[in-house]
């Protein structure tokens, strides 16, 4: 059994070393990519099983979000993630110069702004 010095000594070393395993922010996945791996049947699941867990994250940090409750608490991944990945590459290609602004100042746009900005959106509250 690991003592509680143990984990803490663990939880700083994921914290200073692999900080972007911790924080959805710090995920470098361009649009570009999200499509590509979209577009590959092979990765497609995957791409469902990351964004509706970055939604259930938002959901649960976030009391401003109002996703209808058929969607937010389906238990059908495909369909979730078949309706999460709409919203963030309608929200990508309806305000893209914003974040190809994004991109030019940090070289990057974490996928979880985009997918928040686009539910926002859809579903206002």
């Amino acid at each position: 059994m690991l003592g509680v010095k143990r984990i803490i000594y663990l939880l700083a070393f994921f914290l200073i070393f692999c900080p972007q395993k911790l924080n959805a922010v710090g995920d470098w996945t361009t649009p570009d990519e999200m499509e590509e791996f979209y577009s590959d049947e092979s990765t497609k699941l995957f791409v469902y099983v990351y964004l509706s867990g970055l939604v259930t994250g938002l959901t649960f940090g976030s009391a401003g979000l109002c996703i209808p409750d058929n969607i937010a608490y389906s238990d059908d991944i495909v369909f979730k993630g078949e309706e999460y990945y709409s919203i963030y590459r309608n929200e990508y290609v309806r305000d893209i110069d914003f974040y190809q602004g994004i991109f030019e100042e940090y070289g990057f746009i974490p996928p979880i702004i985009v997918l928040n900005r686009g539910i926002q959106y859809e579903y206002p509250c």
